[in-house]
């Protein structure tokens, strides 16, 4: 695929899709709308079925797209079909995808380091599809851009996901690390029998209080090694990327420097974690990685309580 005046991704078949948000008719009244209708969802309060179907349709035409507005997904992705498997349909998991670190002009990934950004799984599973990119860059730029729309939209979709038969494991961050918690905590209170769960390489949202339904695993990078052990130690569950030899090693001994080790490519429900290192093997481009992201027997700090 290639980029074209930044304004839409092209095909092979030629086909473009955009990553603008479309301009809506009415849009100013429309919007005015939605923003009362967000104010009164951030204080708790339920949108009715007519601001739903509003905030639907408004939705839909500034994707550019021919159904209704969907976040989340899991078909496809190893380890959302893994999760679900493993459940046996009693537990179903899903992840919303956002445009990582800020190739969408927003940044959505403020902690990240260039080790983490290159080895970013963005184009992994379906990734590399190009409406798939297109539809991550716009879904982005509607939270950002149309912060309300975004949200009664969100509200509308966990809403349907709490009347299935199942219980739903939601990841927010699929390829983000925004503060949901700080950003929108009506997610949580609203939803108290969803599971919703995150990595992140903020230490300061890893350390303080969450709401009871949301799991936090710390995700060590090469420049976080000192904080991911000194979490580590205060029990929270740190995610490690290994090089593929040392990941085998960790995961079959089940420890790594005295702590407990879960195999965390088996599938993503981190929130049924023993206390401990989250072992993960590298994945596409962490294959090649030299950075120190992932972490190898070369960097000679495998075995060592702080960083070289």
């Amino acid at each position: 695929m290639s980029l074209e005046l930044r304004t839409y991704l092209t095909s092979d078949t030629g086909n473009r899709y955009y990553l603008t948000l479309a301009k809506a008719k009415n849009l100013e009244s429309r919007l005015a709308r939605c923003n009362v209708a967000y104010e009164a969802l951030r204080a708790g309060e339920t949108p009715s079925v007519e601001l739903v179907k509003f905030a639907r349709e408004l939705g839909r035409e500034l994707l550019r797209l021919t159904k209704y507005p969907n976040f989340f997904s899991s078909e496809g992705q190893h380890k959302m079909e893994a999760s679900n498997k493993a459940s046996k349909g009693l537990l179903m998991s899903f992840v919303m995808h956002l445009a990582p670190a800020n190739s969408s002009g927003f940044q959505v990934c403020p902690w990240a380091s260039i080790g983490c950004i290159k080895s970013c799984l963005n184009l992994a599973g379906h990734g590399p599809i190009v409406n798939v990119q297109a539809g991550r860059v716009k879904r982005t730029k509607l939270y950002f851009e149309y912060r309300s729309v975004f949200c009664l939209l969100l509200w509308d979709q966990l809403d349907r996901m709490s009347r299935r038969k199942y219980k739903c494991a939601i990841r927010l961050n699929g390829t983000s690390d925004l503060s949901w918690e700080s950003r929108e905590p009506w997610i949580f209170s609203m939803f108290p029998n969803h599971i919703f769960y995150d990595y992140t390489k903020s230490a300061a949202r890893a350390r303080r209080p969450k709401p009871h339904n949301y799991h936090l695993t710390f995700s060590r990078s090469e420049t976080n090694h000192k904080q991911a052990l000194d979490l580590l130690s205060r029990g929270v569950n740190v995610a490690i990327v290994f090089d593929y030899e040392t990941w085998q090693q960790v995961t079959t001994e089940g420890t790594w420097n005295g702590y407990h080790v879960t195999d965390g490519s088996a599938d993503d429900r981190r929130f049924l974690d023993k206390p401990g290192v989250v072992a993960l093997k590298p994945l596409g481009p962490a294959v090649q990685d030299d950075s120190g992201f992932v972490l190898r027997d070369s960097l000679r700090i495998i075995d060592q309580g702080v960083a070289a």
